[in-house]
């Protein structure tokens, strides 16, 4: 049973992070980060400190309840790259 659950927990990870307009995460092939929503993935999902990111947009976040990114029991170590890109 034990097993069977942890199998559903990694498939539900993995799904979560389709949010993403691309990318795998690593430094060669950062997740895309094109809306406030995708943005919001980074703070909602403590195993996702340690990606690499990249904007392919503005962002505007008025409005929008945005997750902090890190934390001190959870500092963001990754790579975010704004690629000319702003974040209001």
């Amino acid at each position: 049973m034990r097993r069977t659950l942890g199998m559903v927990m990694i498939l539900l990870v993995a799904v979560s992070f389709t949010a993403f307009a691309g990318g795998s995460g690593t430094y060669m092939d950062p997740y895309l980060i094109a809306d406030a929503d995708s943005f919001n993935q980074i703070g909602y999902h403590p195993q996702l400190m340690d990606k690499a990111f990249r904007l392919v947009a503005d962002l505007d976040l008025s409005g929008t309840a945005a997750y902090p990114i890190g934390h001190p029991d959870l500092p963001f170590t990754g790579v975010f790259d704004g690629h000319g890109h702003v974040i209001e």
